[in-house]
């Protein structure tokens, strides 16, 4: 399994569809996001598991999940004022 780490502090950081798009086996995102916010761009064959730790933010999976996609995209994400945005 594969784990990522995206941090956010007072900006928007993108992480780009070209990474996500060579998925190859289940993934762990750690996003961190601080007074700003993060887009994480998926392709379309991933479900996507989130756990999340916000105080005045949030997550925002705007992914439909299908049990016979190949992989998994597992997204532990804290938010403190900012937001993780999954498109």
């Amino acid at each position: 399994m594969k784990i990522i780490r995206i941090e956010s502090v007072n900006s928007t950081n993108n992480y780009a569809k070209e990474i996500a798009s060579e998925i190859k086996e289940d993934v762990v995102i750690n996003a961190s996001s601080v007074f700003g916010g993060i887009d994480i761009i998926v392709p379309d064959d991933v479900n996507i598991k989130i756990k999340s730790n916000s105080i005045f933010g949030g997550v925002n999976n705007k992914k439909k999940n299908n049990e016979d996609k190949k992989y998994t995209i597992y997204v532990n994400a804290s938010c403190l004022f900012g937001g993780v945005d999954i498109k």
